[in-house]
């Protein structure tokens, strides 16, 4: 297959690692891979590149500019994918508005990986969200979001599934512990902020504590 991931930039969040993570994965398989971003630099551009991606970058250079999307629809007319998966509301749109002015349509999956609760009062979210009935799959990264959208998008229910993020198995593998040792001490680093849903997870941490 021809894929063609869409982000917009290559730094160290989240989002950006994963799509890094699926494309290097396609990659590995032996598919056509071509990433596209509208930010320049980033921690994760040398792992793309040593993943054999091929990037293109068209500089976003205002907050709202149809640049991105104008240079989107250029790529997708030479490079001709098969489909087209965007992660994040505005890389989202980027792909839709490409993929709607090209014939074939170029399928197009979009993925939301935010707190439902944080994001959804925004103007500009709720467009993108109607804009994402062009959309062929739209991706929820846990249950909890994906029913949220459900019932918020009734519309979008028929077109939506759940994919766990992903993990690099090989470079995070714990050994095997004997008995009698302590129990692993994992530290998360991350921002702290009301998309990122920290209060739920601290409460699902201390369901599982009481469990045991």
């Amino acid at each position: 297959m021809k894929v063609l991931f869409v982000i917009d930039s290559l730094g160290s969040g989240g989002a950006q690692q994963q799509i890094v993570n699926i494309a290097a994965g396609f990659k590995e398989r032996g598919h056509s891979v071509h990433l596209f971003r509208y930010s320049k630099g980033g921690l994760l551009e040398a792992k793309a590149v040593a993943s054999g991606i091929f990037i293109t970058t068209a500089q976003k250079t205002r907050r709202f500019s149809v640049r991105p999307a104008l240079a989107l629809r250029t790529l997708v007319k030479q490079f001709r994918p098969d489909a087209m998966v965007a992660f994040l509301p505005t890389p989202s749109l980027y792909a839709l508005l490409a993929s709607s002015c090209i014939r074939p349509r170029v399928p197009v999956i979009v993925s939301e990986r935010s707190n439902w609760s944080a994001v959804n009062a925004s103007v500009v979210h709720r467009l993108v969200l109607q804009a994402y009935r062009r959309a062929e799959r739209i991706v929820a990264n846990s249950f909890h979001l994906g029913e949220a959208i459900a019932r918020k998008c009734h519309w979008l229910a028929p077109r939506l599934v759940v994919i766990w993020n992903g993990i690099d198995l090989l470079r995070f593998c714990p050994r095997g512990r004997r008995n009698g040792e302590p129990p692993l001490r994992i530290l998360a680093i991350g921002s702290v902020s009301e998309g990122k849903n920290g209060l739920c997870l601290v409460e699902a941490l201390r369901r599982l504590c009481e469990a045991g």
